[in-house]
C-alpha cells in the first residue's frame, strides 16, 4: 500500500515538510484520538495508544468492570489486576521519535516565517521582542517578564515574513545557516557544496541570537572609542585654555614690567595664534570624529531592530565592519 501510495505521489515534490507529515500521520498517530501520541503506553499486544486514551478507554462503561482491557485495533485483552494502567510499559523509542519529529516540524515552521515564543515554545501569530537581549515572547510569558526588563527596547514581530529564495537553487528557500562561512544556505547547498566537516550548520534563529550578541560587543567597544574621542577632545580644550591663560598673565607681565612691549607682545601674539590654529585643526578633527563614530553606531543600532531575521544575516558582515573602523580609528588619523 505505501509504495503505491508513493508511485502516485511521485510527481509531487519531496520536501521536508511532506516527509515530516508523512511520518507524523503514518507512524505516531494514535487511533484513539487522532493526534500525536502523549505518554504512548505498549498494550500486551504491543499495540501504542496514548496513556490518557486508554484510561479515559478503561473508565468507559463497556471496560469498568473487566479486570483488563481490550485494544481497540486487534481486540486482544491485556489483564490489568494488580498493576493497574500505571503498570504497563511506556513506548519510549515512540515517544522520543514523536517529540523529535514535533519539534523538527516547528522549527520547519519558524524556518518558513512562524513566530515562537522563546518561553514557552508555543507558536503565535505576533510575538513581543526585547532589542536589548534578543528574548521572544507571547502575551501571556510577556506578562510574567515585563518587570525583569525595565527600560529595555521593546518592539513586535508578526508572523508574514517568508523566507527568501536561494539564487542557486531558485525553488528552494534558504532555512539554515553555515556558521563557518556566515552564508544562509537552503537544503539543497548544506547538503552539497556545504556538507563537510569543516562546515558547521546552526539554526537560523540561533544564527540571529549569537549574531546580536556579537554586534551588542562589538557596539560596546565602539562606544568606549567614542568616549576616548571626547575625552581627548576635553583635554586639548583644557590645554588650550591653560594655554591662553598663561599667555595673557605673559602678556601683562610685559605690558607692567617693559617700557617699550610692542616687539615682545607682538611676539607672543604671534605664537598665541599659531597655537590656537594647531589646538583648533586638532580640535575640528577630534569632533568630527566623534559626530562620524555617532552617526555610525545610531544607524547600526537602528538597522539591528531590523524585523527581517534574513536582511540582518545579509548585511552583519558590512555592519561588522563599519562598528570596527570605529574601534580601531587613531587619534591623528
Amino acid at each position: 500500500m505505501d509504495q503505491v501510495d508513493f508511485k502516485k505521489n511521485a510527481s509531487s515534490p519531496i520536501t521536508a515538510e511532506s516527509i515530516l507529515d508523512k511520518i507524523s500521520q503514518d507512524y505516531l498517530k494514535c487511533i484513539i484520538c487522532l493526534n500525536t501520541f502523549t505518554e504512548p503506553t505498549f498494550l500486551d499486544c504491543h499495540h501504542t495508544f496514548c496513556q490518557s486514551c486508554l484510561n479515559d478507554l478503561r473508565q468507559s462503561e463497556s471496560h469498568s468492570s473487566q479486570s483488563g482491557i481490550n485494544c481497540p485495533s486487534c481486540r486482544k485483552q491485556t489483564p490489568l489486576s494488580g498493576r493497574g494502567l500505571s503498570g504497563l510499559k511506556q513506548n519510549f523509542i515512540l515517544k522520543s521519535l514523536a517529540d523529535d519529529v514535533t519539534q523538527q516540524q516547528k522549527l520547519l515552521r519558524v524556518q518558513q516565517g512562524a513566530l515562537v515564543c522563546g518561553q514557552c515554545n508555543d507558536e503565535c501569530d505576533t510575538v513581543i521582542q526585547c532589542s536589548d537581549c534578543s528574548m521572544t515572547f507571547c502575551q501571556d510569558c510577556w506578562f510574567d517578564q515585563e518587570s525583569s526588563h525595565g527600560d529595555h527596547e521593546i518592539g513586535t514581530l508578526t508572523s508574514n515574513e517568508k523566507a527568501p529564495k536561494c539564487p542557486k537553487h531558485k525553488e528552494l528557500d534558504y532555512c539554515i545557516y553555515c556558521q563557518s562561512c556566515q552564508v544562509l544556505l537552503c537544503a539543497m547547498c548544506a547538503a552539497t557544496t556545504h556538507r563537510s566537516m569543516d562546515h558547521e550548520h546552526i539554526d537560523i534563529d540561533q544564527a540571529i541570537s549569537d549574531l546580536k550578541e556579537e554586534l551588542r560587543e562589538l557596539i560596546s567597544k565602539a562606544d568606549i572609542r567614542v568616549e576616548d574621542f571626547i575625552r581627548e577632545r576635553s583635554l586639548l580644550e583644557y590645554e588650550m585654555e591653560e594655554l591662553n591663560a598663561k599667555i595673557e598673565h605673559q602678556m601683562t607681565h610685559i605690558k607692567s614690567n617693559y617700557d617699550d612691549p610692542k616687539q615682545r607682545l607682538q611676539t607672543l601674539s604671534e605664537f598665541q595664534h599659531k597655537k590656537k590654529i594647531y589646538f583648533f585643526e586638532k580640535l575640528n578633527k577630534i569632533s568630527a570624529k566623534v559626530e562620524w563614530a555617532t552617526h555610525i553606531l545610531d544607524k547600526i543600532k537602528d538597522q539591528m531592530k531590523e524585523p527581517s531575521k534574513y536582511k540582518l544575516i545579509q548585511m552583519s558582515e558590512v555592519l561588522e565592519v563599519r562598528i570596527n573602523d570605529i574601534i580601531h580609528k587613531e587619534f591623528q588619523e
